[in-house]
Order: C-alpha cells, then sequence, then structure tokens
C-alpha cells in the first residue's frame, strides 16, 4: 500500500504540473514553502537575471531578452512578471520601473538594475547581480543541508531502531514463552 501510495503521488504530482492550475499552486509552494523558498526564489532570480544580462550583452533586443529571460525563469510566476515587464518596457517604461511593482523581485536588486540602466551598463550590473546570487543559492543549500541533517538522523534512528525492535521482539516473546 505505501509503495501504491507513493506512486500515486508522484503521478498525481506529474499530472497537476501539467495543468495551469496544478502548475501554479506547486511553484507558489516552491517560492513560499519555509526552509527552500527563498533558495527556489534566488535560483529562479539568478537564472532570468543572468539570461538577461547575457542576452543583451550578446546584442539581442531588450524586449526579446527580457522574453528568453521570462521563459528561462521556470517559475509561473516569475514568467508572468517578465512578460509583464515586457508589455510595460514595450509602451516605454524603463525596467526598473515595471519591476517596481513585484514582490518577487527584492529591492535593492530593482536598484541594481536601476543603476545599470542609467550608466547605460546593464549587461555588468546583471552579470555581476546574477553571480551575486548564485553564491548565494550556494549560502541557503548549506544552511538548508545543514538544517536537514539532524532530521536525516532521527529518521534513520527511527527506521534502524524500528528493524531492531522488529527483529529483537520476536526473540524475547520466545525467551518468555520457555519459561
Amino acid at each position: 500500500l505505501w509503495i501504491l501510495g507513493v506512486g500515486a503521488l508522484i503521478g498525481g504530482f506529474i499530472y497537476a504540473k501539467g495543468t495551469e492550475p496544478g502548475r501554479r499552486t506547486i511553484d507558489w509552494l516552491k517560492i513560499n514553502v519555509p526552509v527552500f523558498g527563498t533558495m527556489f526564489r534566488k535560483v529562479t532570480i539568478s537564472r532570468s537575471v543572468r539570461t538577461l544580462g547575457t542576452m543583451i550583452t550578446s546584442g539581442v533586443s531588450v524586449l526579446d531578452a527580457i522574453r528568453m529571460s521570462g521563459d528561462v525563469s521556470g517559475n509561473y510566476y516569475y514568467e508572468k512578471l517578465w512578460y509583464h515587464v515586457l508589455d510595460r518596457v514595450t509602451s516605454g517604461i524603463e525596467i526598473h520601473v515595471a519591476l517596481s511593482d513585484s514582490t518577487l523581485f527584492p529591492p535593492m536588486l530593482i536598484q541594481m538594475i536601476r543603476a545599470g540602466e542609467e550608466t547605460g551598463k546593464l549587461d555588468v550590473v546583471l552579470e555581476r547581480v546574477s553571480n551575486y546570487y548564485d553564491t548565494e543559492v550556494e549560502q541557503s543549500i548549506k544552511t538548508s543541508t545543514s538544517m536537514i541533517e539532524p532530521l536525516m538522523i532521527c529518521v534513520m534512528g527511527v527506521i534502524v531502531g524500528g528493524i531492531a525492535m522488529g527483529l529483537l521482539l520476536p526473540i524475547f516473546s520466545l525467551g518468555r514463552a520457555a519459561h
């Protein structure tokens, strides 16, 4: 039954990921889950900002670069935000102004983008920001791993203790029955 339950859970997850409401829910959980949410946010921001910077450096138009950043983000909410930014930039608004409405990007990042736009060095700023977020992701992974290690040790202890009890209890029962 456990194997069937796990199989049904995995199948349901895969099916839900293929539907729009399921994808929205899963992506919302990814960026809002307590321990790993900030890590997922940083990964998504780093990926999309690096793509934007690389595309601009390569000479791709800003509009195409923003569209690709949305496609690469890998999260429903960030993808919608980038398409919103694309619409606003198309109408003549700067990127940092279009991003300022959102809570998905930290204010510091928006200020960095603003500085890059004002100085004409947006590609350089985006590269530095994405490097910063890559470092932050590494640190988040180390922190998350260090938080999970004690939990894993406790779970393994319960499993090993359960197996030991399952093996030793019948032996003790036989010893009592002999008396």
